[in-house]
């Protein structure tokens, strides 16, 4: 990069240009790689009239080159620098984490999730697209350009202010008047930060997201997010019988789709195929919009996770009532175990509130349990192991939600010694495949080493949202959202009989969500011989 910035100053030296000209190409060579950006990552899917994508675009633009016009006019050299290379970094941010979440990032959830997006950073590095590395070369030449300016006489430092002030000015003005046409208080409504940056772009959004979504806004949206339900199965396949244990296994990032590939005739997940076949199986829909949790909150309180921030960040959220209380008021043991820090998306001060009896992260797995810790997470056949010993050394009944961690994107934390198909290949899919094989094994030994009679719930808490045609491999979607498998699993047992939609395309096309199957058994639990002393709900 140093040698190719000495290039580039080489030639500059030999511009023609007039310092008037080399601005306005820097202007607008910054405008087009912001429109570029919010081209990427912000959608919209509310038009209503043929005209308004180009509306949308063209104001925008307009809105960028002002941005652009106001930073290059008032701001010195050295500054200016500073905050175009900041550029390159939010550019990054904003991104990976689209190419990641299939959204765009909005003010709440960077601000929210900025720990958790920080502890895997190497994450973000791997999600980056194409475009971001192409920023980071057009950043050279805008420093170039600086450098380039630093010979030329500049305007008085009043003049350019008086210039900035007028087009801040104008700036304003255009946002006035926009606010007229689409307001930023539909973001309060059914309006998405996509859908209002489309228009205004991030940093107006971004503002006008800190200045209405105060945490007694979010909290009433999360509220009513919560109350919502979904009962698309209902009671179309039979309840399946509930013991002294149930257990709930939430695998990261576990693709629908990775059931069925095989590498060279060899079956990437074979111990799920093999536990599929006596299972009650489904193939479902689970997003994720704020992180991995929002699958652990459908599962807990069974209903839809805050679009906004993680239900287990927002101030005041009442956990009490919970399917977990409801366990623990039936005299069931229950237990929550994770193989990441506690602090992580504040699982452990939710759980804590929710009602758990026991609570196993990282920092108990290491310290009490001497589990072997790797990188950010113990390994998921490490904590699997540790999770069905504990299950099988009480005969209480009991309650577990397992979540797992080794095949968390960028799939990288596998040890290459357990790589079976890829080894020494980091590319995103090579490197999911292989960690999602090492996962399976360890949810095969996992689910064999439970007591018999025991239900395991195995489900994905999103896809990987990765694919490649290069190694053969892609998401199935619904929707635009990548499908996970479900299955109601008991060991020692065959559940497959109790499942009248089996090979219905209901159960098999991801048009069930991960609330519908979660109602459906915690409606079956509360029918169930496992001794709930509450009274089951009305059909």
């Amino acid at each position: 990069m140093g040698k190719l910035t000495k290039q580039l100053a080489a030639v500059s030296l030999r511009w023609p240009l007039r310092p008037e000209a080399l601005t306005a190409f820097l202007i607008v060579l910054w405008a087009c790689e912001l429109f570029a950006v919010q081209e990427t990552t912000l959608h919209e899917h509310h038009y209503y009239a043929w005209h308004q994508p180009f509306l949308h675009r063209g104001v925008r633009g307009i809105l960028d080159v002002l941005t652009c016009t106001i930073l290059v006019t008032m701001l010195p050299r050295l500054a200016l620098g500073l905050v175009m290379s900041g550029g390159l970094i939010f550019s990054a941010v904003v991104l990976s984490f689209e190419n990641y979440s299939g959204h765009p990032l909005s003010a709440t959830m960077m601000t929210s999730t900025a720990g958790e997006g920080a502890s895997v950073a190497d994450a973000g590095v791997a999600m980056l697209p194409g475009l971001a590395w192409l920023l980071a070369f057009t950043l050279v030449i805008k420093l170039v350009i600086l450098w380039r300016l630093r010979t030329h006489h500049r305007r008085p430092r009043r003049e350019r202010m008086m210039r900035s002030a007028r087009l801040g000015l104008a700036y304003v003005a255009i946002i006035g008047v926009l606010n007229f046409y689409k307001p930023f208080t539909l973001l309060l409504g059914w309006e998405s930060v996509g859908g209002i940056g489309s228009l205004y772009g991030y940093a107006p959004t971004w503002a006008a997201e800190l200045i209405l979504l105060d945490n007694e806004e979010i909290l009433e949206r999360a509220l009513v997010r919560g109350e919502t339900r979904s009962d698309r199965l209902g009671r179309r396949d039979a309840d399946f019988p509930i013991g002294a244990r149930l257990v709930f296994l939430q695998v990261e990032s576990l693709d629908a789709s990775a059931m069925a590939h095989e590498i060279e005739g060899r079956p990437v997940t074979p111990e799920l195929r093999r536990l599929a076949k006596t299972s009650m199986s489904y193939v479902i829909r689970s997003e994720k919009r704020t992180g991995s949790c929002d699958a652990d909150f459908t599962a807990i309180m069974g209903g839809l996770p805050s679009l906004d921030m993680p239900n287990y960040k927002i101030a005041g959220f009442p956990f009490a009532e919970s399917f977990v209380k409801e366990l623990r008021d039936g005299g069931v043991l229950t237990s929550a175990v994770h193989n990441v820090k506690g602090a992580f998306f504040n699982r452990r001060s939710a759980f804590e509130r929710i009602g758990f009896d026991r609570l196993y992260f990282l920092e108990e797995l290491k310290r009490s349990e001497k589990l072997p810790f790797e990188k950010w997470a113990i390994l998921d056949h490490d904590m699997l192991n540790w999770a069905a010993a504990d299950l099988a050394a009480t005969e209480a009944k009991q309650f577990s939600l397992v979540i797992t961690a080794t095949s968390h994107v960028p799939f990288r934390y596998t040890p290459n010694k357990y790589r079976e198909f890829y080894k020494g290949n980091n590319d995103l899919v090579p490197s999911y495949l292989d960690s999602i094989h090492y996962v399976d094994s360890a949810i095969g030994a996992f689910v064999d080493a439970l007591p018999s009679g025991t239900i395991v719930v195995i489900y994905g808490d999103h896809g990987a949202y990765v694919g490649s045609q290069e190694y053969g491999y892609e998401n199935r979607k619904y929707d635009g959202v990548p499908l996970v498998p479900f299955l109601i699993h008991q060991a020692g047992g065959d559940l497959s009989a109790l499942q009248h939609t089996q090979g219905q395309e209901l159960a098999t096309s991801g048009e069930l969500t991960l609330l519908d199957m979660m109602t459906y058994i915690h409606g079956v639990t509360r029918r169930s011989a496992m001794g709930l002393r509450l009274p089951a709900p009305a059909p």
